[in-house]
């Protein structure tokens, strides 16, 4: 039992050193690249869609996923006006909130995962 409780106390600390270090490299890539492309936000994402190219797949992909995450943010939090904020700066900021958000998420939880992906919601059993 004791083993079990340290194999999952391992875990927990390396799922938090992941979430630092992910949003880490996202926000300094944000950065280096704001100050390089100041004017290009949406251009390069939202203007390649409808190409049948690998950047429009990518970027498809990478859409609905964003929007997966944003709709499991309004489901999670407790707030519905709350979770559209997260979902929509989930949306806007991409990595940099959304790797944050999960980070804040998991240390409220404190190891406990039922409550890290349903936040509010409680064991109806």
């Amino acid at each position: 039992m004791n083993n079990q409780f340290s194999q999952l106390k391992i875990k927990k600390i390396l799922l938090l050193i992941f979430l630092i270090s992910i949003w880490s490299i996202m926000f300094v890539k944000t950065l280096v690249v704001s100050a390089y492309e100041p004017d290009s936000f949406f251009s390069p994402f939202y203007g390649v869609m409808l190409d049948n190219t690998w950047q429009s797949h990518f970027n498809v992909d990478l859409l609905l996923f964003t929007l997966l995450f944003a709709v499991w943010s309004i489901y999670r939090e407790r707030s519905l006006l709350v979770g559209i904020i997260i979902g929509l700066f989930s949306i806007l900021f991409g990595g940099v909130f959304s790797f944050l958000y999960l980070l804040i998420c998991a240390i409220r939880s404190k190891g406990d995962f039922y409550l890290f992906f349903n936040g509010k919601i409680t064991n109806q059993n």
